[in-house]
């Protein structure tokens, strides 16, 4: 794993996105598992807000470097990201989010 120093910017960015699109799958998975009712709804909203996230995370880039986020799929210096330390620390975090969901509000 490389230094934290050492990430670029440009990966911070795709790891935040990556992070966000991470979180929308989990969130709109629990809400699909759970029965209808407000801890659903809950999760359904939290799986809507990833998209805010992800405009809130582009806009930040277009303020700092003056320029639209660029396609992350086409640049070969994102290729590395999933291997960066922001985006291990991110997952160290998340690792609860790969476990299985069962339809059970309590343990939502």
């Amino acid at each position: 794993m490389k230094s934290l120093k050492k990430t670029s910017f440009i990966e911070a960015v795709a790891a935040a996105i990556e992070h966000e699109v991470q979180c929308f799958n989990f969130y709109l998975k629990l809400s699909e598992s759970l029965p209808e009712g407000q801890i659903r709804e809950l999760f359904s909203q939290l799986a809507l807000d990833g998209d805010e996230h992800i405009k809130f995370i582009k806009d930040i880039y277009k303020s700092a470097e003056g320029k639209e986020l660029p396609n992350l799929k086409q640049l070969s210096e994102i290729e590395k990201f999933h291997s960066s330390t922001i985006q291990k620390i991110m997952e160290r975090l998340d690792r609860n989010k790969n476990k299985e969901v069962n339809a059970d509000e309590r343990k939502a």
